[in-house]
């Protein structure tokens, strides 16, 4: 098993601090003895490689999901859906630019749960916490923009939907990427071990 090693301290000021963080066989949140809830401990050691393949997978999957809801209420409904300006202004959204969006976020949401495995006490209580607050503001943004009604809920709707999709998945994939220090599963993995609790 091929597992990220504890960072030496040669390393000065915050980029060691983040290297050590990331890197260091005992999570950074014990130096501090905060407690771990039983429901949510991490356990083990956390596979890199299979976390990211399904953070991939995930913004594949909502990429597409993206691409069936234009097309179902831009193309089938004629109803637009909004996005914003650079300016902040409300605009229409393209397929393209709609799709790639949720694609991003889905990855955004998989970094955050990388972080949250390897730093905090809790992490996927967190990361259920930082996911729904985001997708909160992804469904309140296009409800206070100018616009017809319809426009705006479908867009909420919508935003809400992709954002459920990520947190579903993304929790999973954190789920099944963890395995106990020496598990057979791990044999060979790119793997960050994490307190047991």
């Amino acid at each position: 098993m091929t597992c990220l090693r504890r960072a030496e301290p040669s390393l000065p000021g915050f980029v060691g601090i983040i290297r050590a963080m990331i890197t260091q066989r005992e999570p950074f949140y014990t130096r501090f003895r905060y407690p771990q809830s039983s429901s949510d401990r991490s356990g083990g050691a956390v596979d890199v490689r299979r976390l990211w393949t399904g953070g991939l997978v995930t913004a594949v999957i909502v990429c597409g999901l993206g691409v069936a809801a234009f097309l179902l209420v831009h193309g089938m409904l004629n109803i637009p859906l909004l996005g914003l300006r650079g300016d902040g202004a409300a605009a229409d959204a393209s397929m393209v630019g709609y799709a790639t969006g949720a694609a991003l976020a889905a990855l955004l949401a998989t970094a955050a749960m990388h972080f949250l495995l390897v730093t905090s006490p809790r992490p996927r209580w967190f990361f259920q916490w930082l996911a729904g607050v985001g997708t909160a503001i992804a469904v309140l943004v296009p409800l206070a923009l100018a616009g017809e009604l319809g426009a705006r809920c479908a867009t909420a709707t919508i935003n809400l939907i992709l954002g459920l999709a990520i947190i579903a998945l993304v929790r999973s994939t954190a789920a099944s990427s963890l395995f106990p220090v020496g598990s057979a599963e791990l044999a060979g993995a790119v793997c960050t071990p994490v307190d047991e609790g």
